[in-house]
């Protein structure tokens, strides 16, 4: 992949970004361009500007609604060409004007509706200023030229743009003013004859976006899987480590029984041997007294012997 593809697909990652991530993820990109010897490409970078909260949720359409966006694509081309009959005074051109104005209308109300599901989700007010700004946006994209059809396409819309030619009437406008979008010139005006390879560019544009979104898709379902896996995983982990601590539970009560056990029969050794002291004792005293006993008879018996001893003298 080539230094200005990298480059490029950084610059739409950029553009997926919620709008508070945007400045800090542009210098980085714009330092790694840098470190890499590209200094042109980071140049173009570092001078990128925050896109507006409705060009912001333009960008996200592209891929939340590849489908609706193709469809925008494709009748803002017919839209373009019916203007350009109508100044060259085409006939039928009113009635093809009328029509195609109509188409456009219907989706960009479909992808108003998505927008403002996506602005409320991400936390942000989908006010009628904004939704009036996002419309224009998306028309003057739409019915622009091919640089900016493609950037609307692919999500990557610097800033808001406003209708040039014959407008909708799409409410109100903004409260604030659009910012300039650096990158994205405006639509001149294109001879007829390139109507039909405006709308083939467009759907080409369409299915590259539909593209990405699809390995978008996949590359999450991926990461889904992989989460499921390790949540199984630590799921089956966890119960195993549950019935461990239960047969150590289980080990630990057993042991706690045996050593009441081994308390309660050595309590009664001990008092069994404070018995046997005391018997121990008890035979101690008597021997003594016999002892003593056999020692006044054997002194009772000599006496004895000496008193017959002297009768027979």
């Amino acid at each position: 992949m080539s230094a200005e593809v990298e480059a490029d697909d950084g610059v739409v990652g950029l553009y997926r970004l919620p709008p508070g991530e945007f400045v800090a993820a542009r210098d980085q990109l714009a330092r790694q361009l840098r470190a890499a010897g590209d200094r042109e490409a980071a140049r173009r970078v570092a001078a990128l500007r925050r896109p507006s909260i409705s060009a912001w949720a333009a960008n996200q359409l592209a891929r939340a609604a590849p489908h609706a966006m193709a469809e925008l694509l494709e009748v803002g081309a017919d839209l373009a060409e019916a203007q350009r009959d109508a100044l060259a005074g085409q006939p039928g051109a009113a009635r093809q004007l009328r029509t195609a104005t109509a188409h456009l209308r219907a989706a960009i109300t479909r992808l108003r509706a998505r927008a403002e599901t996506l602005l409320v989700r991400a936390g942000h007010a989908a006010s009628d200023a904004t939704m009036t700004r996002l419309a224009a946006t998306l028309q003057a994209a739409a019915t622009g030229d091919d640089a900016t059809r493609a950037a609307l396409a692919e999500g990557r819309l610097p800033g808001d743009l406003d209708p040039a030619g014959f407008g909708l009437d799409l409410g109100p406008a903004a409260a604030e003013p659009a910012a300039p979008a650096e990158v994205v010139p405006a639509a001149p005006a294109a001879p007829a004859g390139q109507a039909a390879g405006r709308r083939a560019r467009a759907r080409a544009a369409a299915q590259r976006a539909l593209e990405r979104t699809r390995e978008a898709a996949g590359q999450a379902q991926a990461v889904l899987e992989r989460a499921q896996e390790l949540s199984a995983s630590h799921r089956q982990a966890a119960a195993q480590a549950r019935q461990h601590a239960e047969e150590l539970a289980a080990v630990a009560r057993d042991l706690a029984e045996q050593a009441s056990a081994a308390a309660a029969a050595a309590e009664a050794a001990r008092q069994a041997a404070d018995g046997a002291d005391r018997d121990a004792d008890e035979v101690a005293a008597r021997a003594r007294v016999a002892e003593q006993t056999a020692e006044a008879a054997a002194a009772a018996h000599a006496a004895a012997v000496a008193a017959l001893e002297e009768l027979e003298d």
